[in-house]
């Protein structure tokens, strides 16, 4: 699952006021979603993609969020090599299509919330 801002920025504190608060928005409506799937904590890992900050010219690079969720089912583990996760050669056995629809079907109010969601200021 990747989530990636519409704007093309090199790195995460590129982005305006505006957009980071629409891009946590949605990381936690993958986060809930994920947990939805399964009604249980779902454990994942969470790489932030940016550009190399060795002062080149990384205008073109298009920040991004990546979660490798380990769980093939709610209780089976599929073990992942530290370099297939930081690699971005995550395999799966499955497609993205599928698991995107099985993502979608899910509520984006938390489980454990009684359907109330939960607003900043509110």
């Amino acid at each position: 699952m990747y989530v990636v801002p519409r704007r093309r920025v090199p790195h995460a504190f590129a982005l305006t006021d505006a957009e980071v608060e629409s891009f946590a928005r949605a990381l936690k409506d993958v986060t809930v979603r994920f947990d939805n799937l399964w009604q249980t904590s779902f454990p994942y890992v969470q790489v932030l993609h940016q550009a190399p900050t060795d002062a080149g010219d990384y205008r073109a690079y298009h920040f991004y969020v990546a979660f490798h969720p380990p769980l093939r089912r709610p209780n089976l583990l599929k073990y992942l090599a530290g370099p297939e996760i930081g690699g971005g050669n995550f395999l799966s056995d499955t497609s993205p299509e599928e698991k995107a629809a099985e993502l979608r079907a899910v509520s984006r109010e938390h489980f454990r919330d009684g359907g109330r969601v939960f607003r900043p200021g509110g």
